[in-house]
This record gives structure tokens, C-alpha cells and sequence, in this order.
């Protein structure tokens, strides 16, 4: 019994570790992409506030500007907490398929 009971252990410890480790890849990749997509983002964030403030309110464009500065701000709100992550937690997506829960994981 003291053998089973050891085993138990060891393949307890064996599952925390693996869990542990997967956790630290996990939140060390979300960093790293946030990282790595918040620089080019940054550069077109700034280029549209450029455009947009050169802009003539009158220019058929002028909405379009503002309609994908929303978005950029919506992708930056992403990518900041993507660079947040501080622990695996998923919440399951369509077709059983389990995701990153970045409001979660970033809390």
C-alpha cells in the first residue's frame, strides 16, 4: 500500500508540474504576442490620428477614419490584456474548443 500510495505522489507532483509549466508558457506566449503586436499597432494607431486630424469633417472618408480608429482602440483593449495574462483560465468556444479567457486570466 505504501508503494500505491507513492506512485500516487509521484504522479501527482509529475500532473502539477506539467499543469505549472504549461501555465508559465501560456501567459509568457500572450505576453510576448502583445508585445510584438502593440508596436506595429501603436505606429498605425498614431497614423490615423494623423489623417483623421488633417482631415475635413466634410470628407467622405472622414467616418471611415473614425470607424477603424474604434476598432484599432477595440484591438489595442485585446492586446493589452493579452499582455496582462497572469494565469491560464479557458472558457469554452464553438465546436468544443476551449480558449483563453482574457478577461479572466488577466484579472
Amino acid at each position: 500500500m505504501a508503494r500505491v500510495h507513492t506512485q500516487l505522489r509521484v504522479r501527482d507532483a509529475h500532473r502539477l508540474t506539467v499543469e505549472k509549466q504549461r501555465d508559465l508558457a501560456v501567459i509568457e506566449l500572450a505576453g510576448a504576442a502583445a508585445h510584438e503586436i502593440n508596436n506595429p499597432l501603436e505606429v498605425v494607431m498614431a497614423r490615423l490620428e494623423l489623417m483623421r486630424e488633417r482631415m475635413d469633417t466634410s470628407n467622405d472618408f472622414y467616418e471611415d477614419v473614425v470607424k477603424l480608429n474604434d476598432v484599432l482602440e477595440r484591438i489595442a483593449d485585446i492586446v493589452k490584456k493579452m499582455g496582462q495574462v497572469r494565469r491560464y483560465q479557458v472558457r469554452h468556444y464553438c465546436g468544443g474548443v476551449n480558449i483563453l479567457d482574457l478577461d479572466g486570466a488577466s484579472e
